[in-house]
């Protein structure tokens, strides 16, 4: 029994491994101008939005998403506006699922993807609803492309401090009705 417990770790393990090998071999230059041009750091910022959703896919035995530039540039545009409301498909002539997440202070790229996990705890498998969470461990869900905006001042009109807004679409689409039990796992 130890034995199949250690073989099923290190499986999880080497998934979690293979995330940060794919991760790193998206081509530097692939696009990264036009989905999150206003940083220097761009590379790194899609390297942990991989690495985020990845882990935690891992742990569902999702497959490893791989990054979209065409989702991305639609996450900036909507994350560039501050729109903190989901968008109702305005993006994309194509279906996509979509996260958001915005809070003031220290809210980076790790904090917000953990945000999206908030409903993991109350996923009922016998009566699936859906949330944030199943979109992130949703089996068929094969891209995704995010954006953030650090520079958002409506989003809380109570607080005198920017917020910083986290946009991920998703492609396709999860939480589709009849199609829990086969893309999510817990």
């Amino acid at each position: 029994m130890a034995f199949i417990v250690s073989l099923i770790a290190t499986a999880n393990i080497l998934r979690i491994l293979s995330t940060f090998f794919l991760v790193h071999a998206v081509p530097i230059g692939l696009g990264l101008g036009n989905s999150l041009s206003s940083r220097d750091d761009s590379y790194l910022d899609i390297t942990q939005y991989l690495a985020a959703h990845n882990t935690i896919r891992a742990v569902h035995d999702a497959p490893l998403l791989i990054w979209s530039d065409d989702l991305a540039i639609g996450a900036q545009a909507w994350a560039n506006a501050c729109n903190f409301k989901h968008s109702d498909g305005v993006l994309s002539e194509l279906p996509y699922g979509e996260n958001m997440a915005a809070a003031t202070g220290d809210f980076g790229i790790n904090a917000a993807v953990e945000s999206f996990m908030s409903d993991e705890d109350s996923y009922d498998p016998s009566s699936p609803t859906f949330s944030d969470f199943t979109q992130i461990v949703w089996k068929n869900t094969t891209t995704v492309g995010c954006a953030y905006n650090t520079q958002c001042g409506n989003i809380f009109p109570s607080s005198s401090s920017m917020a910083t807004l986290h946009v991920c679409l998703y492609n396709p689409p999860g939480n589709v009705v009849g199609e829990a039990d086969e893309n999510v796992q817990v």
